[in-house]
């Protein structure tokens, strides 16, 4: 909250009540969608996205696509764990 910032959580599609916004995504072994609360982010906002695990990078641009498109800029992406060599 020293931020200013609030949280908005991005989860996998159908996880979230309410109204969303999707955006696909490619994995290894096929395609997945993530979602957010559709009024959750104005235009301008800017964002911060914290991931738990960080291995091919899908994930993490799937957010930042997400909140692109929703109006929020990204100020810095960060992760917990990072797997090397994939």
């Amino acid at each position: 909250m020293r931020l200013g910032a609030k949280f908005v959580p991005i989860r996998k599609a159908g996880k979230l009540p309410g109204a969303t916004i999707q955006v696909a995504y490619t994995k290894e072994y096929g395609e997945d969608r993530f979602e957010m609360h559709s009024d959750a982010i104005k235009d301008g906002d800017r964002c911060i996205i914290v991931d738990d695990l960080l291995a091919t990078g899908g994930t993490m641009k799937a957010a930042v696509d997400l909140v692109s498109r929703a109006g929020g800029v990204v100020a810095e992406c960060m992760v917990v764990i990072e797997l090397e060599g994939l």
